[in-house]
């Protein structure tokens, strides 16, 4: 295997510096992948007795959603909490730095019904602006349950992330963290690629977070859940598939902003490794998840 120049790339921008392209390509991605369905029926399965054990005799019940996106899990956690403690009232704090999530969960909110019992505080906020004030004693809520769904790619220290959301959490409170699996497609892609994409900083799966959980001697479960993405657009070349490339390498414009053969190369890898399979005529890219659900 010769190795071309790869990174002779033209800049690369992070994604994550262009809040507009990062919401369009997250659409995408949303669409395309199947893990709503399949951390729903995570929920479905596993969550009540969970729930029992944050909120069980609770006055109110205290819940964080980190880097929520536009709501959708957060919703069917709320349903869940709702069904096993009707009528208990419910505050439901958001951190989320984009705005054009929030208003999407905003309006996801104001649609969905029986939400009579819920109060919303929204706070456009990055994990680490919300961790400073946590630090700084600005911010000395305490809350039942924290979950982290498909955001510690974004926190820069874990352990110190991690370290910051328990100390918000009351006696009884748990933490759960959903993040992509270290033994799936994607996170393959990432190891592989990670310095000439950039992806040092985000380069994060469970991996991280177990080894860092391990160090600091907290227990925790730990369950894998199968999901994949269907790239087929991403060898037409067309908008949506370079939306779609963008939000998996996390690149800005990725198929204008690295050299040609970084690009063939990574298409091959997403088209022919060992993590994508072809059904129905669409490919699919392995897009295994991890649920790490923290012991108080």
């Amino acid at each position: 295997h010769f190795l071309m120049p790869l990174d002779m790339a033209l800049s690369t921008k992070s994604l994550t510096k262009d809040p507009n392209r990062y919401a369009q390509a997250y659409t995408v991605f949303q669409s395309r992948v199947s893990e709503h369905q399949i951390i729903q029926d995570f929920f479905n399965e596993k969550l009540e007795d969970y729930i029992n054990s944050f909120a069980k005799d609770k006055e109110t019940i205290k819940i964080l959603g980190v880097g929520s996106g536009t709501g959708e899990p957060d919703l069917n956690i709320l349903k869940q909490i709702q069904a096993l403690y009707p009528g208990v009232p419910i505050i439901y704090e958001v951190l989320e730095p984009n705005v054009e999530h929030i208003s999407k969960f905003k309006a996801a909110v104001s649609s969905t019904p029986n939400l009579k019992n819920v109060t919303f505080v929204w706070h456009q906020l990055t994990n680490k602006e919300f961790e400073k004030q946590v630090r700084e004693k600005k911010e000395g809520k305490k809350f039942d349950f924290i979950h982290m769904i498909q955001m510690m790619y974004y926190v820069g220290d874990v352990a110190s992330t991690i370290q910051c959301f328990r100390h918000c959490l009351e006696k009884t409170g748990r933490l759960m963290i959903i993040i992509m699996s270290g033994s799936s497609g994607i996170a393959k892609l990432w190891q592989k690629y990670e310095h000439h994409l950039k992806l040092s900083d985000f380069n994060i799966s469970t991996d991280q977070i177990m080894e860092v959980l391990e160090e600091q001697d907290i227990s925790y479960q730990y369950f894998e859940l199968e999901s994949d993405v269907e790239i087929t657009d991403c060898l037409k070349g067309n908008e949506h598939g370079n939306l779609l490339l963008d939000f998996l390498t996390l690149t800005c414009n990725f198929s204008e902003s690295v050299s040609t053969a970084l690009k063939a190369e990574i298409l091959e890898y997403l088209h022919s490794s060992e993590y994508n399979t072809e059904r129905e005529g669409k490919n699919f890219f392995d897009n295994k998840m991890g649920v790490i659900m923290v012991d108080p």
